[in-house]
């Protein structure tokens, strides 16, 4: 499901909106063929078997589809996304869910492939951010490193932008100014106000700031 442009900030661009790759598919794909070819084996190889035998392979061919049915609603209903300013998860058929890690506090973004994952062009994806709750885990993630490239422009971008916009010492003509140290105790407290940091550690890097100055 596309990400809605009402929950866009303003000036928040889109890099990145995709599903979740075919690979979250294919486990309750290949079982519900597997069932079907079972079904269809037995009805041909005991053509007199009672009622009873058929119910069976009927129910046991009515749980394996309607699990492969609850499975694709819940991939075209996951949004992988990577924005100007965010990681977004959003997921959910009935009720909603959404995650979503903002650019300046991811601190390392890596992705990792198995064999099948390789040849499926899918893998899983993991933005480590500041804060409690830690790393942002993406499974069955289309194209990979293309995703971390994204998320690694985002962060690229944000820095250059804090940088430009942060008032400090003059330089060359044509550099970034630096950004100065009340500066980044107010990036600090953001963070802190968004949840990003928690109290003891907006404490701690706030103390090691001000004893620079």
């Amino acid at each position: 499901m596309p990400l809605p442009e009402r929950i866009l900030h303003e000036d928040e661009d889109v890099l990145v909106d995709t599903r979740p790759s075919w690979t979250a598919l294919a486990g309750p794909g290949v079982l519900a063929v597997a069932v079907l070819a079972g079904c269809l084996a037995g009805l041909v190889g005991w053509p007199g078997a009672p009622a009873w035998f058929g119910w069976v392979l009927l129910g046991a061919f009515l749980l394996a589809s309607g699990r492969f049915a609850v499975r694709l609603l819940a991939w075209r209903a996951t949004s992988l996304a990577v924005t100007t300013s965010r990681v977004v998860l959003r997921s959910g058929v009935l009720r909603r869910r959404g995650r979503e890690v903002p650019i300046e506090s991811v601190q390392d973004v890596s992705f990792s492939q198995t064999l099948f994952e390789r040849l499926a062009r899918a893998g899983r994806v993991t933005c480590e951010s500041a804060g409690e709750r830690g790393g942002l885990p993406l499974v069955d993630v289309p194209r990979p490193e293309a995703f971390q490239a994204a998320v690694n422009r985002a962060i690229t971008q944000a820095r250059r932008a804090g940088r430009a916009g942060a008032p400090g010492a003059a330089g060359p003509v044509g550099a970034p100014a630096l950004e100065t140290i009340p500066d980044q105790i107010a990036r600090l407290a953001e963070l802190w106000r968004r949840g990003v940091l928690t109290d003891a550690e907006f404490t701690r890097k706030k103390a090691e700031l001000l004893d620079r100055m």
